[in-house]
């Protein structure tokens, strides 16, 4: 999958703090207890085929429209959210995976009030990611507006659930590792967050 490149994220998300496919690999498959925390669109339906190897009970999924959470300063409370905070209250719990799509009707709307100015029901989960599309990529091709606005979105979320404190304290002492991925809808193939590279590759 060729996404389009982007721009240096201005989110605090240091690259000890991202583990990788095979880590994740090597801590699944081993018993019922739950080790992975997915948050996802209620469009993918079914978790990623990359985790399909985990035994049932080692991933819990939670899954709104466009895989959206606050951060701890919108003082808003939420079943996703909740659902991801009370799964990494499990100490077993070693992996935080945010996992965007391409073809992302939810965030397909962010660009569709945009161009009508327009709100969407979402606006308040968005206004970062609009905000940093406005500023930083409307001069890219339309084409590659939704391929940005999904690997914008998976880093927000990642900062918005790293900005609250029971996240953080697990990433910085490291039983706590964050994945970013979006998955093609086309083939299923998954694309990873390089943190080192700032991008998003196969």
């Amino acid at each position: 999958m060729n996404l389009p490149h982007l721009e240096p994220c201005e989110h605090e998300l240091p690259p000890s703090e991202f583990g990788t496919l095979s880590q994740l690999m090597a801590d699944t498959g081993h018993g019922d207890a739950p080790i992975v925390v997915m948050l996802t669109c209620w469009e993918l339906g079914t978790a990623p085929d990359q985790i399909s190897f985990a035994n049932p009970g080692e991933v819990m999924v939670a899954q709104n429209p466009g895989g959206l959470v606050p951060s701890v300063e919108t003082h808003e409370p939420g079943s996703a959210l909740g659902t991801v905070l009370y799964g990494l209250n499990h100490s077993t719990v070693g992996h935080l995976i945010v996992c965007g799509h391409t073809r992302c009707k939810t965030l397909g709307l962010l660009l569709e009030a945009e161009s009508k100015k327009k709100k969407n029901p979402f606006h308040h989960l968005m206004e970062n990611v609009k905000e940093r599309f406005r500023v930083t990529y409307a001069d890219r091709s339309p084409q590659d507006w939704l391929d940005i606005v999904v690997q914008e979105s998976v880093l927000q979320q990642l900062a918005n659930l790293r900005s609250h404190l029971s996240v953080e304290s697990r990433l910085r002492d490291g039983t706590l590792l964050m994945h970013g991925w979006i998955r093609d809808d086309d083939t299923s193939a998954i694309t990873a967050y390089d943190p080192t590279a700032g991008q998003f590759r196969d």
